[in-house]
C-alpha cells in the first residue's frame, strides 16, 4: 500500500507543479504582451487597445508553448495552436531595442521546431505561418527559420486574405 499511496502523491504534486508552471507562463507571455505597440498589436490581429492575448483555456487550441527566458525574464515566446488543416504559429518577442534582432524569437521557435520534428510522427499536421504582406520581419523571420511559402494561398476565393497575407508552411 506504501508504494500506491507514494505514487498518488507524486502525482499530485506533479499535477500542481503543472498547473502552477502553466500559470507562470500565462502570466509571462501577458507580460510580453503587454509591451506590444498598436501597430505590433494589430500585426496579431488585436482589434482593441486593451485586448488580451487568448489564454489556453479560452482559446481551447493551444497544443505547445515555447518561451525563451533571459536572465530569468520571458522575452519572447513561440505558440502552436492546433486547428483541423494544421498547428497555426504565434511568434512574440518584447517590444524594445534591447529586445529585438537580438534572435530571441530565433530561439524560441528552434525550441518548437525541434519538438515538432520529434512529434511530426504521430503529429502528422503542417506548421502554418501567416505573415502580413507589410511585415517583411515575419517574412524574414518564417523563411529564416525553414518555412516554405505555400502559394495556394494566391487562388483563394477569399480577395482579404489574398490581399493582405503571406502563407508559409512548416512540413
Amino acid at each position: 500500500m506504501e508504494n500506491l499511496y507514494d505514487y498518488c502523491l507524486e502525482s499530485v504534486i506533479r499535477d500542481k507543479y503543472r498547473a502552477s508552471k502553466a500559470a507562470k507562463t500565462e502570466n509571462e507571455v501577458e507580460d510580453i504582451v503587454s509591451t506590444l505597440s498598436d501597430k505590433e498589436r494589430r500585426h496579431m490581429g488585436f482589434t482593441k487597445k486593451d485586448e488580451k492575448y487568448k489564454k489556453p483555456e479560452e482559446y481551447k487550441l493551444l497544443a505547445k508553448r515555447f518561451i525563451e527566458r533571459v536572465d530569468g525574464k520571458a522575452v519572447a515566446f513561440f505558440d502552436l495552436n492546433e486547428y483541423d488543416t494544421g498547428y497555426n504559429a504565434v511568434v512574440v518577442t518584447r517590444h524594445g531595442e534591447e529586445y529585438r534582432g537580438k534572435g530571441y524569437a530565433s530561439k524560441a521557435i528552434q525550441s518548437g521546431l525541434k519538438w515538432y520534428d520529434k512529434n511530426r510522427y504521430r503529429l502528422k499536421k503542417p506548421i502554418i505561418w501567416w505573415a502580413e504582406k507589410n511585415n517583411k520581419g515575419s517574412q524574414r523571420l518564417a523563411e529564416k527559420m525553414g518555412f516554405k511559402k505555400d502559394h495556394s494561398i494566391e487562388k483563394s476565393d477569399d480577395e482579404w486574405i489574398r490581399n493582405n497575407w503571406i502563407k508559409y508552411v512548416y512540413e
